[in-house]
């Protein structure tokens, strides 16, 4: 057996060219920001800082060997680099026979550089500042752009101008350095970087102020959406039902497109109250009547008030056609009437069991043969639930189930969301990925769900005695989706993703997070003002032979401004000055 070496230069020295050959030998051209360069800048500015801390000498040789490694798992992933890189280190340290005390030291080290951690000892204060020391440089701004284009292509995150400049300030706000000695050599700069930053985006919204440019709002986007849904709709059932009474005559295409119309508009205009006063109040059979005698009015309504409005040219002059207006053709037309109401209540009403979208994607057949999608799930439990099943009545355990999973589907439906499934006191919420990340969905709607169990506090202390408290993890990757079951069938997500997701909200409690995220949707949100992620843990999850880093989110302080969006021209005009 070999005995085991001390840590020396001669050791830093290999892993420097180590680290080096294996970086010319697999070469990354779209590594722009995070290549030898920046590792080599990293390690002579971790030895740096070392000296500057009066570390020992084999603890500053610890710092430099987890400057050198800490980056080279870039070569193989983006996300959880950090894990292959220090598997690399702990393979090339025993190799070295370094002690196993040291080869530890180094790994942890390397575990420290992850996005958001919080440095807790001096080793690992160092090597944080050695690695965004970036920010204390004159070529930040220049060495940003680098960034923005590996994030482009690594993680689909993409930015106009302002948006950059208005996250690259965030982060240089927001972000400190940790040791004395990084302050004095990086601090001045820092704040030089600061006022450049907000003099560039100053000069782009004042120049975005100078050009057109309008944006509809979100909400509006969302309304508009749907209005045109609910028009299609409308104009659809007329023309099939004025057609099925009185012919495919030009006429008849006319009335029902204006009759299609405005019953379009009532259809959109009625739906949320529809939803809140009867769908959630009656059963069924209750709501299937009353939804259809509804909707009946609504079309007879519709027809009769523009079959007496509605006038076409007849012997040179424009008058109401009187042959529409026989007692025959209203019977035809309220049979049809009633046929259109109870079929779309029959799909409306059965859509809620597996959700709307679900629901159209089985009507087209889209899960008929299974299809791979990129997909973020966000699962809720609610905690202490078995204690409260047992000392509740059946009845009462039920309802405040149903009231909080009630609770939940505002936000869900707010921000796009989807809920696939109840499973017990668990509900599984999902977006497709692009639009999980749009706006940061996945993490607002966990942020007004929290604000709206919070505002109805008082309505469970006094129907429950208590506030449910609940715990959420979120993760995201490629599933499998498809139609399961011959008697009953469903549509299901199949996939690694899924038994993750569980894992780490089994966590939660060990951990003692509400929230907890994987690195894999916390690098690729942007997180907006005033939220940040902030690291927990690395974890080695049941069942899971790799690691996976887990985040939170914290509020940031409330002294932090942080720049606003341009939205519009108005915004523009408003915010474009401020700096002037």
């Amino acid at each position: 057996m070999e005995a085991v070496k001390p840590l020396d230069a001669l050791t830093v020295n290999k892993a420097k060219a180590f680290v080096i050959k294996q970086m010319e030998n697999q070469p990354m051209p779209s590594l722009m920001f995070h290549n030898l360069n920046h590792t080599t800048e990293v390690a002579a500015t971790a030895k740096r800082l070392g000296q500057m801390e009066n570390l020992s000498a084999n603890d500053l040789i610890l710092v430099q060997l987890a400057a050198w490694f800490h980056d080279l798992g870039y070569l193989s992933s983006y996300i959880g680099h950090e894990e292959i890189g220090a598997a690399i280190a702990k393979e090339f340290l025993e190799g070295m026979q370094v002690p196993e005390y040291a080869t530890q030291q180094v790994l942890d080290l390397i575990s420290a550089t992850k996005f958001n951690h919080i440095p807790e000892t001096i080793l690992e204060r160092i090597i944080v500042d050695a690695d965004r020391a970036n920010m204390g440089s004159r070529e930040f701004l220049q060495k940003g752009e680098l960034l923005r284009h590996e994030w482009k292509v690594y993680l689909s995150k993409t930015y106009n101008d302002i948006e950059w400049l208005e996250h690259q300030l965030n982060y240089i706000q927001t972000t400190q350095f940790n040791t004395e000695s990084a302050k004095t050599l990086y601090e001045a700069n820092r704040l030089l970087n600061i006022e450049a930053l907000q003099d560039a985006l100053g000069e782009k919204r004042l120049k975005y102020q100078q050009e057109f440019h309008f944006r509809w709002p979100r909400l509006w986007i969302r309304e508009g959406k749907d209005l045109v849904r609910s028009l299609f709709l409308g104009v659809l059932i007329a023309i099939t039902m004025n057609v099925a009474v009185l012919g495919s005559d030009w006429q008849a295409f006319t009335q029902g497109l204006f009759s299609g119309i405005l019953i379009g508009i009532l259809l959109h205009l009625g739906d949320k109250p529809f939803n809140r006063y009867i769908t959630r109040k009656f059963n069924f059979p209750i709501t299937l009547v009353l939804g259809t005698a509804l909707l009946l009015i609504l079309f007879i309504g519709a027809e009769i008030f523009t079959l007496s409005l509605v006038q076409f040219p007849q012997g040179g002059q424009w008058a109401i056609a009187t042959e529409f207006l026989h007692p025959s053709l209203y019977l035809g037309l309220a049979w049809n009437a009633f046929l259109f109401s109870l079929i779309l209540n029959i799909l409306k009403l059965s859509s809620r069991i597996i959700g709307p979208q679900i629901f159209w994607n089985y009507l087209r057949g889209k899960y008929h043969k299974p299809v791979g999608e990129e997909r973020i799930f966000m699962f809720i439990d609610l905690n202490s639930s078995t204690g409260m099943a047992e000392t509740m009545s059946l009845e009462k355990y039920h309802s405040l189930l149903r009231n909080f999973f009630n609770s939940l589907s505002g936000p869900v439906g707010r921000f796009n969301g989807e809920i696939y499934q109840y499973v017990g006191d668990e509900v599984v919420i999902t977006w497709p990925m692009k639009e999980g990340l749009t706006g940061a969905n996945c993490l607002r709607c966990y942020h007004h769900i929290v604000q709206t169990v919070e505002r109805q506090q008082r309505f469970y202390i006094r129907k429950y005695g208590f506030m449910p408290d609940f715990k959420v993890a979120i993760h995201g990757g490629w599933v499998i989706a498809g139609e399961i079951g011959k008697t009953k069938a469903d549509i299901v997500f199949h996939g690694d993703v899924m038994n993750t997701t569980e894992r780490i909200l089994q966590q939660c409690r060990n951990l003692g997070q509400r929230l907890l995220m994987s690195e894999y949707i916390a690098k690729r949100l942007d997180f907006p003002a005033p939220m940040q992620a902030i690291f927990v843990d690395t974890l080695v999850l049941k069942g899971k032979k790799k690691s996976i880093g887990v985040y939170t989110v914290a509020i940031q302080p409330k002294d932090f401004i942080k720049p606003k969006r341009v939205e519009s021209e108005h915004d523009a005009l408003r915010q474009g000055l401020e700096r002037q």
